[in-house]
């Protein structure tokens, strides 16, 4: 019967191959307010903190499409993954 001391088990917990898969996790593209742009169907996330009480104005960062949007259209959802891979665009004066 082996018999492991308490400095081998936290070797391990410490040093386990297992652990770089878990903190190399992609990022979460859950968003609270999200919604899909009418134009090119991603999912966005919302220029909002809270949920309005009238529509509003959102400009879509793919399509540079600027819509309206009622408060039905807004959702909890995940963010198109061409959110994270694609190059910032420049910034337009």
């Amino acid at each position: 019967m082996l018999k492991f001391t308490g400095q081998a088990i936290l070797i391990f917990a410490f040093h386990s191959p297992i652990l770089t898969f878990v903190f190399n996790l992609p990022e979460s593209r859950q968003c609270d307010f999200t919604i899909r742009c009418k134009k090119c169907g991603e999912n966005i996330p919302a220029p909002v903190g809270t949920m309005p009480d009238s529509w509003i104005v959102a400009r879509c960062p793919l399509c540079a499409e600027i819509r309206h949007y009622l408060p039905s259209e807004i959702f909890r959802g995940k963010l198109s993954y061409k959110l994270v891979s694609r190059k910032p665009r420049p910034a337009v004066p």
